[in-house]
């Protein structure tokens, strides 16, 4: 057979296989984007099933301990599973962060959840697997301030200060007219008796809160100062 014969031939048959080829790649592709759609349909109910339950969890009276517990345990089990089958959402692990957080002072509440749910977590401190959780989702989406604004309250309630400034920090860098975000650095710097920075942040605060009452202080203001023992705070 000729050089020419040989390479018609040749050609012939990748031509044949070409078609073959690409089709093959088509369903496999299909198959790879209905995978996905499929597991991240899961992971959004499994979601949307989870906030159901923990709001239900939530109302359950700390009475009646053991079924507020298996409530909220169902719900992490659920959390888990639309982790599992969405790993880039941040929002499922800032969540489950929040949730692990709402029930730290709740000792034995935390005891319960923590024993029967060692296989999901980091840690066996509620607290740190909290942490861990929020720092995940911040990994998944650095943009969103209010993922830094839970990481400090979490690091505020370890008593770990300093890091907890710095995730207010980070927080504030993405909405510095964000009125809350500068109410609980003033209140952060309050409570670490820095009064220079608790009134630098506490003017811009109410630079802010008379700007949207058209002059005046609102009552979400006049409470906060209320609270805190500052109705005559200065901050000219």
């Amino acid at each position: 057979m000729s050089t020419a014969n040989s390479e018609h031939i040749f050609v012939f048959k990748a031509d044949k296989y070409r078609k073959y080829i690409i089709i093959a790649l088509i369903v496999l592709l299909f198959l790879l984007f209905g995978s996905l759609s499929i597991s991240r349909y899961i992971a959004a109910e499994s979601f949307m099933k989870a906030e159901e339950l923990f709001n239900n969890a939530q109302a359950i009276s700390e009475d009646i301990l053991l079924e507020k517990s298996f409530a909220y345990q169902k719900t992490i089990r659920l959390l888990n599973r639309a982790i599992s089958h969405n790993k880039y959402n941040a929002d499922y692990y800032s969540f489950l962060s929040s949730l692990l957080y709402t029930v730290v002072d709740n000792q034995s509440l935390a005891e319960l959840i923590m024993i029967n749910n060692k296989d999901y977590f980091k840690s066996h401190k509620i607290l740190d697997a909290a942490e861990w959780y929020q720092a995940e989702a911040i990994l998944r989406n650095p943009a969103n301030y209010l993922y830094y604004y839970k990481l400090a309250e979490l690091y505020i309630k370890s008593g770990d200060t300093i890091k907890a400034e710095e995730q207010l920090k980070k927080s504030i860098l993405f909405d510095p007219q964000n009125i809350n975000l500068n109410l609980s650095l003033a209140k952060f710097y309050l409570d670490r008796g820095d009064s220079e920075e608790f009134k630098k942040y506490l003017k811009v605060a109410m630079g802010l809160d008379r700007l949207e009452s058209k002059g005046k202080v609102s009552e979400k203001m006049n409470n906060f100062l209320i609270g805190i023992g500052q109705e005559g705070a200065v901050t000219e």
